[in-house]
């Protein structure tokens, strides 16, 4: 199985997957970048992932100072909403965790 490591200047966290039509898959992770980094800040880091299960090089979008939360689904973008952690929506259907008194 091929990983990806933790490292010093960069933490990984929050990972969602989507399917590509070749039968890979992206991983979407929030990276954090620590100060050893070139980069300050956070970023939406993609990973593409072949259908032999080897991993590619991330592409990381823009660093921003924080990312909240990514949202799930078939649109997986950074988000400033809390509540991206609760809701997930697939193939027209969408679920969302509702908080109850």
């Amino acid at each position: 199985m091929a990983r990806i490591e933790q490292r010093p200047d960069r933490y990984l966290h929050s990972p969602r997957l989507s399917a590509r039509p070749d039968g890979g898959a992206t991983l979407h992770l929030i990276a954090w970048h620590g100060a050893a980094s070139m980069r300050q800040g956070e970023s939406v880091a993609r990973f593409s992932i072949a259908p032999d299960g080897s991993i590619g090089e991330p592409e990381l979008s823009a660093a921003q100072p924080a990312i909240v939360a990514l949202t799930r689904g078939d649109d997986i973008h950074a988000s400033t909403d809390a509540n991206a952690e609760l809701e997930e929506s697939r193939a027209g259907e969408r679920v969302r965790i509702a908080a109850g008194i």
